[in-house]
């Protein structure tokens, strides 16, 4: 699954297409305050998209800290993954076009 949302978020990133992360984020801290280590391990990879869904529950303060905090610690040792646009061939690239202009109008 990580692989087909890596792929995804590569085509949008070259397409300029806005992505919303929205994996169920944190789901268990949002609901009874405890996290796991695959849960924090989303929470960082969310970096790559420009928006991050929670849902709600009793939590939502914290994790919205604790997202928070994940995302500056991140972005201080990686920065978002730029497609090598030029690599890609010339039919990739025309479809990746066609989907940012169609999305952009």
């Amino acid at each position: 699954m990580a692989g087909v949302q890596d792929q995804i978020l590569r085509v949008c990133e070259a397409a300029h297409i806005p992505v919303v992360w929205a994996t169920q984020v944190m789901e268990s801290f949002v609901k009874d305050g405890r996290i796991s280590r695959p849960e924090i391990t989303d929470a960082a990879m969310s970096q790559r998209a420009e928006c991050v869904m929670l849902n709600k529950g009793p939590y939502i303060t914290e994790a919205v800290r604790l997202l928070s905090d994940v995302l500056q610690k991140w972005n201080l040792s990686s920065s978002k993954v730029i497609p090598i646009w030029m690599s890609c061939s010339y039919e990739l690239r025309s479809v990746i076009q066609e989907l940012g202009d169609k999305a952009w109008g």
